[in-house]
């Protein structure tokens, strides 16, 4: 008896024991027993961070979590890994932060035999090394389905948007909105790496990847890998000059591979070739659905003829990548007037109060502007009505410089069969540019067909025709027509002429930035400009920026690249007709900046140059030379500026560490006390560049990418602000190793 009574309360000690353990266990999430029915519910960033104390368990997301307190610690790793599921059923993470530059960096590290669907990462911030992605640094056996991520993930190999390595897995529906940078190999928008046996069904992915090798827009490298019904749109970059960088997969490493049914965009991307899968011009991929021979449209894809390209009908709806650029999807920042199109207007819904009610309810714009000299302006309500017409064009001017984005509904127009008149000088034509695929302006106009159109303007350039042969003057490198902007044309004659735009036969690449941004003479855009083409300048060896003034006003400037003729846009008004148009040129040797009254004007007629002195508005267009009429040197004031650091982004393995790892141009209007310093993206300071007082005039500083206590940085973003006590500007600038 004696031994029963002991043994029975060892029993019923073990219970307690076992009972309180279960207790403390349950305590620690917000719900369930972490069985495969009954999984453990997370609700809060405290029990997302225990899921890796139990990796063979199941859980399910509860609710919307931020990870912004949290630098995380990747969930599961090659010794102890996830074999679990969790289910997000769609719920948010955001904020995911990891900066620890090590190996199987995602929200999960390594993830074997496990199972994760329906998770929504958001506002990724990733810096690892080899086997990192969004979601999952490296996945095998594994299943991932429904998930997405969008954000910036930086890594050295086997780097993706969602996973930076495959093995063994199926993905299906999942995408990728990342921005991936990287200067080794194994390097793709969606999977870095698809190693072996592996299944990709209905994904995409729409972010820039960097890379220095095996770079793809999907996959970067694959192996023994069967991918379906996938497409990616965002641009490439290598850095390796081997045939291993591909708008949708960087190549092959062997084993049978099959790719059916995927596309990427030949022209987002900037690649025309992948080792596998089909690339399109935008313009091809948005005619009709029948172009897509063996495509499922009935249960796979889905697009809006001559409107959108083929998305995956899981998607519910096209996103904005699925558009071309500056139709539906518009972005203002930067100026404070643009010229714009509407191609995709709704066809019942029109109107002016329509299309732009998200502008106006929140009072961004002053005026809006159509040809025939056509103006509505805000005074507490709109003074007048405008109907937008999808062929032509109209310009916005807007309150202040800042960042303003507009998304136009409807259904583009159907550029194959669309004409419109125009009317003969001095007629203005603002016309839409509705081909959904840009051109440079040499592609279309050089054509003898449009011998009758005498000058094209864009918002930042002009091209006008020699008077005395008929040839198209000297046309810009950066004279680009886009898909939902406007172009002033001028046609010759006496009798209207039919138009319409010519399709592109072959891709066309614009830079990101075709036009150097003045940093030192700053100035105010308007609805019109005109237009002075320097021919040449006396000793010009130096020479680093030109601006055009009216009386002691900047109305315009250009960046001098040494070539001619130098186009610079005056936006001059009817404000200024009482003053005199002077010229400053900035040179990089110090010293004061020449200020320019008398120039030498060419005659169209006679072809020689005669002195002048130039009044506001007097022509569309001034040929001139600057430096033999007479010079008046006087202090021009630089405004205060902050130029973007050059080069950037750094490249690390591109430079080699020193005191000019990259350089920072800024100009003061008057001597100041000023402070330039770099912050990491928490707000932290990393460097002070520049503190004390400084003299008026262009400034260069340099930076060595070393922190306060002189240790290197890591991969990432930083900004860096110019203080004067009066202004505060600031930039962003990334540094990838």
């Amino acid at each position: 008896m004696k031994n029963i009574r002991h043994f029975c309360k060892i029993i019923v000690l073990v219970v307690i024991i076992s009972w309180t353990l279960y207790g403390q266990l349950f305590a620690q999430f917000s719900g369930g027993k972490g069985s495969r029915f009954r999984p453990y519910h997370i609700s809060t960033a405290e029990d997302l961070d225990l899921v890796r104390s139990y990796p063979s368990k199941h859980f399910r997301l509860i609710n919307d979590i931020d990870l912004s307190d949290y630098e995380w610690q990747s969930i599961g790793d090659q010794t102890n890994p996830f074999t679990g599921t969790f289910d997000g059923r769609g719920f948010n993470i955001t904020n995911l932060q990891i900066e620890s530059k090590g190996s199987y960096t995602g929200l999960f590290g390594f993830v074997k035999g496990g199972r994760i669907k329906d998770v929504l990462l958001t506002d990724v911030y990733l810096i690892g090394s080899d086997y990192t992605g969004a979601l999952a640094g490296r996945v095998e056996k594994s299943k991932i389905t429904n998930c997405g991520a969008e954000g910036k993930v930086f890594g050295t190999v086997n780097v993706g948007g969602l996973i930076g390595y495959s093995n063994s897995s199926k993905v299906e529906r999942c995408y990728a909105s990342v921005d991936i940078y990287s200067n080794e190999s194994n390097i793709g928008g969606l999977i870095g790496n698809c190693d072996m046996a592996n299944q990709i069904v209905n994904c995409y992915a729409t972010g820039n990847v960097e890379g220095g090798g095996y770079v793809g827009g999907l996959i970067g490298i694959l192996r023994f890998t069967a991918i379906n019904n996938c497409y990616s749109t965002g641009k490439i970059v290598g850095y390796s000059k081997g045939n291993n960088i591909g708008g949708l997969i960087g190549n092959f490493e062997g084993g049978n591979n099959s790719i059916v049914n995927c596309y990427w965009d030949v022209v987002t991307s900037s690649k025309n070739s992948s080792i596998v899968g089909e690339g399109l011009m935008t313009i091809d991929m948005l005619r009709d659905n029948s172009e897509y021979t063996d495509w499922d449209f009935d249960d796979t894809w889905a697009m809006v003829d001559y409107t959108t390209y083929p998305y995956l009908k899981w998607q519910g709806e096209p996103g904005v990548h699925n558009y071309p650029k500056h139709g539906h999807h518009k972005v203002y920042e930067g100026r404070t007037v643009y010229w714009e199109s509407f191609p995709v207007l709704p066809y019942n819904e029109i109107d002016f109060a329509y299309i732009l009610k998200p502008l106006t309810d929140l009072e961004l714009l002053e005026n809006v502007y159509a040809q025939n000299e056509v103006t509505i302006s805000w005074d507490n309500a709109w003074s007048g009505a405008l109907n937008f017409v999808k062929t032509r064009g109209y310009k916005l001017e807007f309150v202040d410089d800042d960042e303003y984005v507009l998304i136009v509904p409807g259904t583009a127009v159907d550029y194959d069969n669309t004409t419109i008149t125009l009317k003969p000088a001095p007629n203005e034509n603002w016309v839409g540019y509705w081909i959904p695929q840009p051109q440079h302006f040499s592609d279309v106009f050089d054509d003898p067909e449009f011998d009758y159109v005498q000058e094209v303007r864009g918002e930042g350039w002009t091209v006008t025709r020699s008077p005395e042969d008929g040839s198209w003057g000297s046309i810009p490198s950066y004279a680009y027509l886009y898909f939902g902007k406007m172009y002033e044309i001028y046609i010759s004659g006496n009798i209207d002429k039919e138009f319409s735009w010519p399709l592109p036969t072959e891709p066309c690449y614009p830079p990101n930035n075709p036009i150097a941004t003045p940093g030192i003479y700053g100035f105010r855009d308007g609805p019109n400009y005109e237009v002075f083409n320097i021919e040449s300048i006396e000793n010009d060896q130096d020479v680093v920026e030109v601006g055009v003034f009216a009386g002691d006003i900047c109305v315009g400037a250009s960046v001098f690249t040494g070539e001619y003729p130098l186009q610079i846009l005056a936006y001059t008004n009817a404000s200024h007709s009482e003053e005199v148009i002077s010229f400053a040129i900035h040179r990089s040797a110090r010293g004061e900046d020449s200020n320019i009254r008398t120039v030498e004007v060419l005659d169209s007629e006679t072809g020689e140059y005669y002195e002048e002195i130039l009044q506001p508005e007097a022509k569309r267009i001034t040929t001139l030379r600057l430096g033999a009429g007479d010079e008046i040197v006087e202090v021009v004031k630089p405004q205060f500026t902050l130029s973007q650091n050059y080069p950037n982004p750094i490249v690390m393995s591109q430079v080699s560490r020193s005191s000019e790892l990259t350089k920072i141009d800024f100009s003061l209007p008057e001597a100041a006390e000023v402070s330039l310093n770099v912050y990491n993206i928490k707000g932290q300071l990393v460097k002070i560049l520049a503190s004390g007082e400084l003299s008026a005039g262009r400034h260069t500083v340099s930076w060595d990418g070393n922190n306060v206590n002189n240790q290197p940085v890591s991969s990432g973003v930083y900004f860096y602000r110019l203080d004067n006590g009066k202004k505060t500007i600031n930039r962003k600038m990334l540094i990838i190793k």
